[in-house]
């Protein structure tokens, strides 16, 4: 395992142009959130995240607030190189990563050997760590994946399972056992919600507006979810006191 650059990012960057490196990259946010985005696959990260990406893919980053990370440019992981590695809730890397910084930066005789054992550690940590939480990591994904899409109509179990590679039952086994409820539940639930705060709020907007919004496919499939759901129709609902 060897260690090219470990270096600390500008204060309050917020995002990132799509590049590449040739070696693989370990990304520790130490504050903010984002959104590293990868072909086929995004993760939101925030402080205490990790995301490693692997040699030659291309990705970039997207955030609507400041943040800084610690980022380690190295050989020879024990990962696959198709696809990007993240954990969330892993607050001792942020130290970690501090320390490999700061070892880095000062270079003093002998740095080179701790720098690959806190790496070598480093790495075993996130492997434990991954293997323990790898459902509960991704449901969270698809949870957050559910939010910022819940208006596309064509969302679905066949179009979550293409996009996280999981075999559909075992994202619903994974979901419900973290969220208690199954994901095209909570997808539900989200333009449910959605759509009674438009009622309320836009009383211009038709039902049939509300409904494309919310990504409901029509307003009559809308308006049977949303009674089932709520107990009365959107055109009921929207006159209540």
């Amino acid at each position: 395992m060897k260690t090219y650059l470990v270096a600390k990012s500008p204060e309050n960057i917020t995002g990132c142009k799509e590049h590449s490196h040739p070696h693989w990259e370990i990304v520790i946010p130490l504050y903010g959130t984002g959104t590293v985005i990868v072909p086929d696959q995004e993760f939101v990260f925030s402080g205490g995240s990790v995301y490693i990406t692997p040699p030659n893919m291309k990705h970039k980053i997207l955030s609507d607030s400041c943040y800084q990370d610690i980022h380690i440019l190295c050989d020879d992981l024990p990962f696959s190189g198709d696809s990007l590695y993240a954990l969330n809730h892993l607050e001792s890397l942020t130290e970690l990563g501090q320390l490999l910084f700061q070892l880095y930066l000062k270079r003093e005789q002998g740095y080179r050997t701790s720098l690959e054992e806190l790496l070598r550690f480093m790495i075993q940590l996130i492997l434990d760590t991954r293997q323990e939480n790898k459902s509960g990591t991704l449901s969270y994904a698809i949870r957050d994946h559910l939010i910022r899409n819940f208006s596309n109509p064509n969302l679905d179990m066949e179009t979550l399972s293409g996009r996280f590679r999981y075999h559909p039952d075992y994202i619903r086994r994974c979901f419900k056992k973290d969220f208690g409820i199954t994901p095209m539940e909570y997808l539900t639930d989200l333009k449910i919600n959605q759509a009674k705060k438009l009622l309320r709020s836009v009383p211009q907007y038709s039902i049939g507006t509300i409904a494309d919004q919310c990504g409901f496919p029509d307003p009559l499939y809308f308006s049977r979810c949303f009674r089932k759901a709520v107990g009365v129709s959107p055109r009921e609902y929207r006159n209540m006191p």
